[in-house]
């Protein structure tokens, strides 16, 4: 959901994402406190203007109970299942949904 051949979720311009890169992300002041949470807002405003309608259905939780649905589809009994980076906590979503 929300990556690759789905329909992505898009929030920024490749100009408006390059921007939004070169803010500072370890603040030390309170003006480049500022400067990043209104980057942040400017993401959130984008994502919700370019992609709304779909937010709403790309979450973990929501990928998580993907995976079962194809797990249940191919005829397993268990999920066979590796992650790495996002996929541990991904991983860790799904048994915590499913735990038998």
């Amino acid at each position: 959901r929300g990556v690759a051949r789905s329909e992505p979720v898009e929030c920024l311009t490749g100009k408006e994402m390059d921007a939004y890169t070169q803010v500072d992300q370890t603040p030390d002041d309170e003006a480049e406190i500022q400067k990043l949470t209104a980057s942040f807002e400017k993401f959130a405003q984008g994502c919700e203007k370019r992609s709304g309608e779909i937010l709403p259905y790309v979450s973990t939780v929501d990928t998580a109970r993907d995976m079962d649905v194809l797990r249940a589809l191919l005829g397993d009994e268990k999920l066979q299942y590796v992650g790495a980076s996002y996929g541990t906590f991904l991983g860790a979503t799904y048994a915590d949904l499913f735990p038998e």
